[in-house]
């Protein structure tokens, strides 16, 4: 026996021949430790583009919230454009109010829809998509939208405007308003009785009412406003004609407030229509009323034709207005502060119904300064758009990021595999060259024994 290097024959003397299993045995090692080694840069590779998608998911996550604070920013300078719009018409519609042969009540119907339009524009999304409108209506405070702005708690909180126009009138006429009246009625009669001057006799009235009104704990603030009415309407009175008691209780009448229990009650308006309604307090109770045919109603009424501002003061926002609740009753009269927010337009009520040249003028300063308010609501706006577009480019850098390390994990990975091929053809090479060395050295061996054998004088030393 030779051993795995078997040795023939030839005319020639003894050849030594590789098997070649020997050669597929180096091969088929040489390719197993090439799969092996394979099989972990894959498996590093997969690990790595896992861990990679895994955090590309989550930035998907808060890609998608940012997205969506994106939509509403633009979603929100749509609507601020529809309703610069809607006010640029309104002053065709105030102008027209004016115009000789005008229908004014159509003007004024037309200009109560822009209004409605405004609010519904402002309010047409959801509140978690809403930057210019659903606004918290007991505090008149803005809606706001938090988003997640990274993979950690980061947030983002874009603070909302109001490009809408809401208001309510805090009714804040104090108790016992006809003990009040009538101290002022008898002091004033008791005047003139006595030969006084109207302008002493008022005096004297409004003195004495301020005294029953101050030991009642009435609003004094109210009081002033509504004495600065009444006179007046009192000299007015004069002027016509009027003989002095009568000229002061006919003012008194037209100003005269609501009764005690409605003190400290509110109306508020059902924006996107044509209502307006008392409760008991914010966010309490309906009110109701029995009617003259001894219907229970509710205290609603429409802000069309059923409410008439009495008198407003812009200074103090102290507002006097005649409210229709029971058709077929008087109107009541409330006094109290009217609350604006938004782009603080108010209804054509408020603007005489648009029939007179005080009234339009009042209109025009509403629109010239709700198109400020709303141009300042716009700059809100562009603030959130920056805060939005920071964070969206931030993410679109990690997720540049991602890719990269991506690309690079693949080249890692075709880098590896490719010295791992270089490595694995070099060993087996080595492999081959060495298992030729060997074959050639025993192929020395054995001719040199060969040459051995057959010398003649080998058998003769061994004899």
């Amino acid at each position: 026996m030779v051993g795995i290097l078997q040795a023939t024959q030839t005319g020639q003397g003894l050849v030594v021949a590789t098997p070649n299993f020997l050669y597929d045995q180096i091969r088929e090692t040489a390719a197993l430790r090439f799969a092996e080694k394979k099989v972990v840069i894959d498996a590093q590779f997969q690990q790595t583009t896992a861990d990679l998608d895994s955090e590309s998911e989550r930035y998907i996550s808060v890609k998608a919230q940012i997205n969506n604070a994106s939509a509403s920013v633009e979603n929100g300078q749509e609507s601020i454009e529809r309703i610069r719009t809607i006010l640029l018409n309104l002053r065709t519609t105030v102008a027209y109010a004016g115009e000789t042969g005008e229908d004014v009540e159509f003007r004024a119907e037309e200009f109560d829809l822009a209004f409605n339009a405004i609010n519904n524009e402002a309010n047409r999304l959801s509140q978690a998509f809403n930057l210019v409108g659903s606004i918290e209506r007991s505090e008149f405070t803005p809606n706001e939208i938090e988003y997640r702005s990274d993979l950690g708690v980061q947030t983002t909180k874009l603070e909302g405007t109001h490009v809408g126009s809401d208001y309510r009138i805090n009714v804040a006429y104090g108790p016992d308003q006809a003990n009040i009246t009538s101290t002022a009625i008898s002091n004033y009669q008791a005047a003139i009785d006595a030969g006084k001057p109207t302008s002493t006799a008022f005096s004297e009235g409004v003195e004495a009412a301020r005294l029953v009104a101050r030991a009642q704990g009435f609003n004094m603030a109210s009081f002033d406003f509504g004495v600065a009415i009444v006179n007046n309407i009192h000299a007015q009175n004069i002027a016509a004609g009027m003989e002095g008691s009568d000229a002061f209780v006919n003012a008194i009448a037209r100003v005269d407030g609501p009764i005690d229990e409605d003190t400290g009650t509110v109306w508020v308006p059902e924006l996107g229509v044509d209502l307006v309604q008392q409760y008991s307090e914010l966010q309490g109770m309906l009110g109701t009323t029995t009617s003259v045919g001894g219907l229970e109603l509710t205290n609603t009424s429409s802000t069309r034709n059923a409410v008439e501002k009495l008198a407003f003061d812009d200074a103090t926002n102290f507002i006097m207005v005649a409210i229709t609740i029971d058709p077929d009753a008087a109107p009541k009269k409330y006094g109290g502060t009217l609350q604006r927010d938004g782009l603080e337009i108010m209804p054509a009520w408020f603007y005489e119904g648009l029939a007179t040249t005080e009234g339009r003028e009042s209109a025009f300063e509403a629109i010239s300064r709700a198109e400020v308010l709303l141009t300042l609501a716009e700059g809100k706006l562009e603030e959130s758009a920056a805060k939005v577009s920071s964070d969206s480019e931030r993410i679109t850098r990690e997720f540049d990021r991602l890719s990269a390390e991506k690309t690079q994990a693949q080249i890692k990975q075709i880098d590896d595999t490719d010295s791992l091929l270089i490595e694995a053809v070099q060993q087996q090479q080595a492999m081959l060259v060495n298992l030729d060395n060997l074959s050639q050295q025993q192929q020395n061996y054995i001719n040199v024994f060969a040459n051995f054998v057959t010398n003649p004088f080998t058998f003769d030393l061994l004899a």
